[in-house]
């Protein structure tokens, strides 16, 4: 997970690969609150998100 050092190169990759999703980091590494938040334990990791918002599928 990206550290707030490795803030310009996060933003540029994102930039450069075309990823057009919502991006979710507060560049705290693992300790990031939203992979503590939904339990992410490895990266890529991908959820399927209803129209309500609930995960329905990790």
């Amino acid at each position: 997970m990206d550290k707030a050092a490795d803030k310009a190169k996060w933003l540029k990759a994102i930039q450069d690969d075309g990823l057009t999703w919502k991006q979710v980091g507060d560049l705290k590494g693992w300790e990031n609150e939203a992979g503590v938040m939904y339990d992410v334990k490895a990266i890529p990791m991908n959820f399927l998100v209803d129209p309500n918002g609930k995960i329905i599928a990790k």
